[in-house]
């Protein structure tokens, strides 16, 4: 595996329309945070690499197909697949024999929910080709030689593309958070029946299929603490059903929910409710 650098190889046999977004009729796609955009046919040995990007990057695979690399692994982009990655996530991608696709940079700041976007690994979206159509004409009609006398025409194609992005990142938002969401529930609830297990970031985050950093981020914005702290809040509901049960003693209840000593437990209890784990302990005795 080669180091992560910035950089891109673009080799002159490789094909690219852009969007011309300095025209003045995509004036509001621009306002509404589009960046870049275009449709290129890429051969090897193309290659982009990117280490902090500032932008949201998405890639709609139309015929061939790529390698992707994140920090969450390493993928296959094949015809319909869809990949989108939020500012700040490393990524780099090589074409294959060849490779056809239609890809976008979008400010994190725009109007379109792009931001809550982040798919980990490729998803298969075929109707988001309907996007590519409109973006293939949109181009044609930019760069047609009465675009300047047929503005209205350019507008209207914008303004439809602009439609179809908000339709398409906001199911794919919802889309996002639902497996999000139901990833976290699998692996709070495989956690929760090994509470004695010594839990690491990257155990969690194997669990999840997910890197630690994704994971890190998606317990943050789901739950509001760190992946860490969710683990020990599992543990300190259980101890708390265990001792207020009362069949168990402080020392049995540290080492059912993965505390190293009674003391260690004792110190976390009483920092999250209150009270020292005896307390409640005695109260369920009487």
């Amino acid at each position: 595996m080669t180091a992560w650098t910035d950089g891109a190889l673009i080799p002159p046999s490789c094909r690219e329309r852009f969007l011309p977004l300095s025209h003045p009729s995509l004036a509001g796609l621009r306002a509404n945070g589009l960046q870049m955009a275009g449709i290129s046919e890429l051969v090897p040995p193309y290659h982009i690499s990117r280490l902090n990007p500032r932008y949201c990057v998405v890639l709609y695979t139309l015929s061939g197909e790529a390698r992707l690399e994140t920090g969450a692994g390493e993928f296959r982009l094949t015809p319909e697949t869809l990949w989108i990655s939020t500012p700040g996530r490393r990524h780099r991608y090589w074409a294959g024999p060849s490779w056809e696709l239609l890809w976008f940079h979008v400010s994190p700041d725009g109007v379109w929910p792009i931001a809550g976007c982040c798919l980990d690994e490729p998803v298969r979206r075929p109707e988001f080709a309907t996007v590519a159509s409109l973006l293939r004409t949109c181009i044609a009609e930019a760069l047609h030689p009465s675009a300047q006398e047929n503005a209205g025409v350019v507008r209207a194609f914008a303004d439809l593309l602009g439609a179809y992005f908000e339709r398409e990142f906001h199911s794919e938002r919802e889309a996002t958070a639902s497996r999000s969401r139901r990833r976290l529930r699998q692996l709070w609830s495989t956690v929760d029946a090994d509470l004695a297990r010594r839990w690491t970031l990257a155990e969690l985050a194997h669990h999840a299929h997910v890197s630690p950093a994704t994971l890190h981020r998606l317990t943050s914005e789901i739950h509001g603490m760190s992946p860490l702290a969710m683990v020990a809040q599992l543990r300190l509901s259980r101890a708390r059903e265990l001792l207020c049960h009362g069949e168990f003693t402080v020392q049995e209840t540290a080492q059912a929910v993965g505390y190293e000593t009674p003391f260690s437990l004792s110190r976390a209890y009483k920092r999250h409710f209150g009270v020292p784990p005896s307390l409640a302990r005695r109260a369920s005795a009487e």
